[in-house]
């Protein structure tokens, strides 16, 4: 509602003012000559009237709106030309409404109005207030409206200043939430507001009318006779404090501000006085000086942190104790001289004067960061700096250097890096070395099973045939724990890669099944299975490591029962999130449980439930923690609850995305095949060492197949370049020419480019992280590790 009032006042002012100077004025006089006239557009009296008139112009047609035509004042003042303001209407220009606009053109028609107020749009949509004098006119016989323009948006907004201070006075003293007071020139009140009476507790009457030395404190009041009239003659006080006193006795300090009324004339008419209450705020600033005292004192003394402080040249003006220890400077040879004169490096002073001009004049503030300064005896001290930029009680700014020396931590953090790096080189020693242990282990270990199935293959008797079975069986057993060894070092090393491939889970769990019943009849147990049906059939993720994992623990169970059951439930938990499905495992047995005090161990690598020469139970103790690894590598959990002479249930959960249905199932679990059927009939053997390229030679001739050796890359060529073979057999490590060299050099034509795409086979008794996909790069289409199980071996070369 005030808006309102004050627009309507404002309305009242500028109509006002600006009717009694225009009416007096010959612009008006020019204009508005045209009222009644009859023109033609052609004639001279029209182009002296209407076209060179300084007066902005318009003719609009009452009819339509359109603006027939417009003088040069006028394009000039709207910013269009004489072209594409005669295609405008009135509707375009004129901000009002459309509807008040054509009554507003109606009124000038019939005269009962020719003085209108609006709001005109410029071309480049500046908006103006104007006045508009208007009436008919008569061109060529049609019946026109002439206006004349004038700009009044300086006058509008004079006179709504003016308001605005009237407004803003009443509000800023008579309403103002700060006590007020005005004064006459005797010192008496004439006026106070609501706040002052609040904060000094008396009523407006009894105050209006007497002294206002009355309520001052005895102090204070000769003080204030003496300074008004100073006051009077200088016209304004800022700051000024008195103590004065309240209705109750009490005293406030309080800060005055405020200027003098004056009449006409110039003579003193009243005061206009704000006051703040500062009692609090003097006793915060003495805490408030006191507590700067203190915190000086421990920034000067602080010992870990060097704090310097610079004025807007740059020069010293703080100086801790700290920053003498670490720049080697004095406070006394410090301060006055400037920052890059003292701690910069010459390769930096242009930069750090720049930055500090940047940060003082466009408020471009220096990041924290560490940075190397230099000491008085030239050294380079290593810090991270802070800054912070300060204006003082003068307004001068200051800027604020905090630094904390990093000398000690760049010494240790160039010992970690050292100590890295010498990680990594043993770490690589490591890999190097079981790489080489692996191939140094597994390709005996071939020789020695290869020799040993040819030997059952012959004529024996019972007992050599036992002897026989028990050899293989050993070098199962130490094929398994080099394995075991090589799993866990990929998995600690990072160098395990998850698989993501589409499998069917219900067979996966059959087939792993059904590779345990044999063990389980050898033992006389029970192997109890339950797939929950409501587990999706198809999922992805690693089928090789889940089924790892599963049978690590289906193992063990084995192992450590010697009655009664070993089982395995599989349980659909719940969806996830992300399509994927929670799936929970229970690997449950009869066996001999484990005590509370070795569950707290039974993860770590090597452990055993044996700790004592007297072991029953063979291992080397890396399979459950290959499956706490496995388990977490799949964003699993895993927990045991074991009763000792009771049994044992482990449970994991892992999340499984569901998959797919596909019509070729990849299985990736051991399916001995014993059929040869499909198998290829031509097989070069590339193998250096003897004993394998006897057993390999002799095993793949008892499944019928035509084997031709060769001792290296070399020879490998020459008889590939000379015959032809349906697979190759491809050792890796060998004299002369390795096997990746051969495999490249057949792949590249050298054997002959009808040979170039033979299927080669590496048969290698390397089997570390990274090597396959090295052989796959190589040229080779498949990989199978040393010890080579002859049923694998026949699968890869159907």
């Amino acid at each position: 509602m005030s808006d309102m009032k004050s627009d309507d006042r404002l309305k009242n002012c500028v109509c006002g003012a600006e009717r009694k100077k225009e009416d007096s004025s010959e612009l008006i006089s020019e204009g508005t000559a045209f009222s009644g006239v009859s023109f033609s557009s052609n004639d001279e009296c029209y182009k002296s009237f209407f076209r060179q008139n300084h007066v902005v112009m318009l003719i609009i047609d009452p009819e339509n709106g359109a603006i027939f035509d417009a003088n040069d004042a006028a394009c000039s003042f709207y910013g269009y030309s004489l072209e594409e303001i005669r295609k405008k209407k009135i509707f375009d220009i004129n901000t009002d409404a459309a509807r008040n606009t054509r009554t507003n053109m109606q009124k000038a028609v019939s005269e009962s109005g020719k003085e209108f107020v609006f709001e005109h749009r410029l071309a480049n949509g500046e908006l103006r207030k104007v006045r508009v004098y208007s009436g008919k006119v008569f061109i060529s016989g049609r019946t026109y409206l002439y206006s004349c323009v004038f700009d009044i948006t300086a006058h509008f907004q004079t006179q709504r200043q003016l308001i605005e201070s009237e407004d803003k006075f009443k509000s800023l003293y008579v309403d103002a939430p700060v006590p007020y007071q005005s004064l006459d020139a005797e010192g008496n009140f004439i006026e106070i507001n609501e706040s002052f009476c609040k904060t000094l507790g008396y009523e407006k009457e009894e105050l209006v009318g007497h002294n206002f030395s009355e309520i001052l404190h005895p102090d204070w009041k000769e003080h204030f006779l003496h300074n008004f009239p100073k006051y009077k003659s200088v016209g304004e006080i800022m700051g000024v404090e008195f103590e004065l006193r309240k209705k109750d006795g009490s005293h406030a300090l309080v800060s005055f501000t405020g200027k003098i009324g004056r009449h006409h004339d110039g003579s003193f008419k009243q005061t206009h006085c704000v006051f703040r209450d500062i009692t609090g705020e003097r006793e915060n600033l003495i805490t408030l000086i006191e507590s700067e005292y203190r915190f000086r004192r421990l920034f000067e003394d602080l010992e870990m942190v060097a704090v310097q402080g610079y004025d807007e040249e740059r020069r010293v003006i703080f100086w801790n104790r700290s920053s003498e220890l670490l720049y080697g400077y004095s406070s006394d040879e410090a301060l006055g001289n400037r920052l890059e004169d003292l701690i910069i490096p010459d390769h930096m002073r242009q930069q750090v004067v720049n930055d500090v001009d940047r940060w003082l004049n466009e408020g471009i503030s220096i990041p924290s960061g560490e940075i190397v300064l230099q000491g008085r005896d030239g050294n380079p001290v290593p810090v991270y700096s802070s800054h912070v930029m300060q204006v003082n009680h003068a307004g001068q700014k200051e800027m604020y250097c905090i630094d904390v020396d990093l000398t000690e931590i760049k010494r240790a953090n160039v010992e970690l890096v050292r100590a890295k790096h010498e990680a990594e080189k043993a770490n690589r020693a490591k890999s190097l070395f079981l790489a080489n242990m692996s191939h140094e282990l597994r390709t005996p270990l071939n020789g020695i099973m290869g020799m040993h199935r040819l030997l059952k293959g012959t004529r024996l008797d019972h007992e050599q045939e036992k002897y026989v079975d028990g050899a293989v069986a050993s070098a199962k057993r130490l094929t398994a724990l080099l394995g075991d060894v090589l799993d866990l070092s990929r998995i600690e090393s990072g160098k395990t890669v998850l698989a993501h491939e589409h499998f069917n889970l219900r067979e996966t769990l059959t087939h792993t099944r059904e590779l345990f019943i044999p063990a389980c009849m050898e033992k006389g147990l029970e192997l109890v299975f339950h797939i929950d049906e409501n587990l999706p059939e198809m999922v992805c993720g690693d089928q090789i490591r889940l089924v790892q994992v599963v049978s690590n623990l289906l193992g063990n169970s084995i192992k450590f029962t010697e009655i009664g059951f070993v089982g395995c439930e599989v349980y659909y938990l719940g969806d996830c999130g992300n399509s994927c499905v929670q799936v929970l495992f229970i690997v449950s047995d009869s066996g001999i449980g484990i005590s509370d005090d070795e569950l707290d161990s039974i993860f770590e690598v090597f452990a055993q439930g044996e700790q004592t020469y007297v072991r029953k139970y063979q291992g080397a103790g890396l399979g459950l923690s290959i499956v706490r690894k496995l388990t977490e590598m799949m964003d699993g959990s895993l927990c045991f609850d074991s009763v000792k002479e009771i049994g044992t249930k482990v449970y994991f959960s892992v999340p499984l995305e569901v998959g797919v249905m596909s019509e070729e199932l990849d299985v990736k679990v051991d399916d001995a095949c014993a059929s040869d059927a499909g198998a290829p009939a031509r097989v070069l053997l590339v193998e250096d060492e003897a004993i394998n390229r006897l057993s390999m030679q002799k095993l793949l001739e008892k499944h019928a197949l035509e084997v031709v050796c060769a001792e290296n890359g070399k020879e490998a060529l020459s008889l590939l370049s000379n015959q032809d073979f349906d697979v190759v057999l491809m050792d890796i490590q060998m004299p002369v020419m390795d096997g990746l060299e051969a495999a490249r050099r057949i792949r590249s034509g050298e054997a002959g480019e009808q040979r170039k795409d033979v299927r080669i086979i590496a048969l290698t008794a390397y089997a570390m992280a990274g090597d396959r996909e090295r052989f796959i790069d190589a040229g080779m289409d498949e990989y199978i590790t040393k010890p080579v199980e002859v049923e694998d071996l026949m699968n890869v070369l159907k």
